[in-house]
């Protein structure tokens, strides 16, 4: 997803963050709908959606895919196959 970091970085001069953090919640927006589904669900952490969304959306896949069984199952037709 396109984001304007000029504007983002505006966002860390008037509210006082990091420009990292910003960044960081800025790429969770990467992340493929089962991470999303996991992110908003609690089952990671945002600092692990973080991590995941640095990762194409294959590798992103092929890491939720490992971790399921700790993780528990995911809703998506990407899953839904297997």
């Amino acid at each position: 997803m396109a984001v304007d970091l000029g504007q983002a970085f505006e966002l860390v001069r008037k509210l006082g963050l990091s420009r990292s953090y910003v960044y960081d919640r800025i790429k969770l927006l990467d992340l493929i709908a089962p991470a999303k589904e996991l992110l908003g669900t609690g089952r990671i952490t945002p600092g692990h959606a973080i991590l995941l969304a640095r990762l194409n959306q294959d590798q992103q896949k092929d890491a939720i895919a490992v971790k399921r069984d700790q993780w528990g199952p995911v809703r998506s037709p990407l899953f839904e196959a297997e």
